[in-house]
């Protein structure tokens, strides 16, 4: 088990991105009707009221006339949820600079993606250029080979950036269109300690589906989190540092990978933990239950 701290996000690390939001931005000389959509300060904001004027969407005092819709296009990938999504043009690129060590990338809910480019700078000189074939679909057998639908994967961890403070980081996605990214997490990645068999990973799922007296189903699709408890086995030495990570992440989305291993690629889970538990039951190592809710 592998946990990425992200670092938390703020508007000035994005240095430059292809996306575009349309919305109109807010006008204070404007006179906007009810449910009129503006766009301030990265947010989308819609009047709750006619003849809204010079109410400044987010201000105190303001809550009667504007309601906060969530992120524009362009923020949405960095809202800290997955269903959320950024929509852009092939090839859609995004540059940032944390100001500070990142060592991992973090994508998810990602649409028509083909392909994705990572390369960073130090010093206006490159330490690392890779490239990521996000082709996903599954051959078994011969049958398979010829005949499985074409599958994309749907998220990417982008690991081993080098331990720069300066690092300006350009991500490339290229594919269909309009390409879609729902969650771009950045930060460093610690070791938990070895997942053992038994655990187990799932969904929440948030559709609605109703029963008539007919017995006539109808279905309402929604989005769904994914959820998972695990069982971590930490070796001695490392049981105070493993502690204080999560103590420092309680309340807090995080990545956390289960394992590696393609196999194992829905066991990775952006959420937060709901406990965990400790128990010191050998000489050399302990075992940690973690139960983990995963953000929609």
């Amino acid at each position: 088990m592998k946990v990425l701290k992200p670092v938390k996000f703020a508007s000035s690390m994005l240095t430059s991105s292809t996306a575009v939001d349309t919305t109109p931005v807010y006008n204070s000389a404007t006179t906007y009707a009810v449910n009129v959509v503006v766009q301030y300060q990265n947010n989308l904001y819609v009047s709750a009221a006619d003849s809204n004027t010079n109410h400044t969407p987010g201000d105190v005092g303001s809550e009667s006339w504007w309601v906060l819709k969530g992120p524009n296009n362009i923020y949405a990938m960095f809202d800290g949820q997955v269903s959320t999504q950024t929509s852009a043009s092939s090839p859609f690129t995004v540059v940032l600079t944390p100001g500070t060590v990142v060592t991992t990338l973090a994508l998810f809910n990602l649409s028509n993606v083909n392909t994705i480019a990572v390369s960073a700078t130090s010093s206006s000189t490159q330490v690392f250029n890779k490239t990521y074939n996000l082709d996903s679909t599954s051959i078994t057998d011969w049958f398979d080979y010829f005949f499985q639908e074409y599958e994309l994967a749907t998220e990417l961890i982008v690991n081993s950036l080098p331990l720069y403070s300066d690092l300006v980081i350009t991500v490339t996605l290229s594919g269909g269109s309009p390409l879609k990214v729902g969650s771009l997490v950045f930060g460093r990645l610690y070791e938990i300690g070895l997942t053992n068999y038994g655990a187990s990973t799932g969904i929440r799922d948030y559709s609605i589906k109703r029963t008539d007296d007919f017995g006539n189903t109808t279905f309402v699709e929604r989005p769904f989190s994914r959820r998972g408890n695990f069982n971590i086995q930490i070796d001695k030495e490392n049981l105070n540092k493993v502690n204080r990570i999560l103590e420092e992440l309680r309340a807090t989305p995080a990545v956390w990978i289960a394992s590696e291993a393609d196999e194992y690629q829905f066991s990775t889970i952006f959420g937060y933990y709901k406990d965990y538990n400790i128990e010191i039951s050998y000489p050399s190592y302990s075992l940690c239950s973690l139960e983990i809710e995963g953000l929609i």
